[in-house]
């Protein structure tokens, strides 16, 4: 379908648990989305990282036995600012309009954008620096994606969110297929926050 990929492991990705991966793997995004989209492999080993960011035509594919572990680092998650949004539902805490919000996979006015494979997509809630409590405090999302549109999220994993584990905000023509999230480890960790339009959600399993 994607006939350009581009592996992780050739942008310098390494298993190694102490070994930051968000600049390898933002450089395989990045020159992906450059040369005109395609896919972006997370091969199988566990692969830490901190907030990256998709961009227009790029898919990320996890292979099967693939993990993509967020950081446990709280500084591994910068602010994003999202003010120049609509006051969509989801990015709300308790009324009032956020002015930032982190994550570990963003995507900010994308379009043909993903992720799709056998997978896992692994959040830090467990961490210690993530037990905080109140959103605003600043706990990451798994999956935060904002006014996209042609988005597919299809048969991985999603699991220990440090907040909510997949947030769709402003998006057009949204495609979610045979997601499994599994998130106990913190609190607020809704499974799927929708505020979009033209949204099929399908063949999905949340714990």
């Amino acid at each position: 379908m994607h006939a350009q990929t581009y592996s992780i492991r050739d942008f310098g990705a390494k298993t190694d648990s102490t070994f930051p991966n968000t600049k390898a793997i933002q450089a395989a995004i990045d020159k992906c989305s450059q040369k005109g989209g395609g896919e972006v492999i997370v091969p199988a080993g566990r692969f830490v990282t901190g907030t990256i960011f998709l961009k227009s035509n790029v898919y990320l594919r996890l292979l099967p036995g693939a993990v993509l572990q967020g950081s446990y680092r709280m500084a591994d998650y910068p602010d994003h600012s999202i003010v120049a949004a609509q006051k969509f539902g989801t990015i709300t805490h308790n009324g009032l309009y956020v002015e930032f919000m982190k994550a570990l996979v963003i995507a900010d006015g994308a379009h043909h954008i993903g992720i799709v494979g056998e997978g896992t997509l692994k959040g830090a809630g467990e961490g210690q620096e993530f037990q905080l409590g109140l959103n605003k405090d600043g706990k990451p999302k798994n999956i935060f994606f904002i006014g996209c549109k042609d988005v597919i999220l299809k048969d991985f994993d999603v699991l220990n969110a440090a907040q909510i584990c997949i947030s769709i905000s402003g998006c057009e023509r949204v495609l979610i297929d045979g997601v499994y999230l599994r998130s106990l480890v913190n609190w607020n960790c809704d499974g799927l926050d929708i505020d979009a339009k033209d949204v099929i959600v399908s063949n999905c399993k949340f714990l």
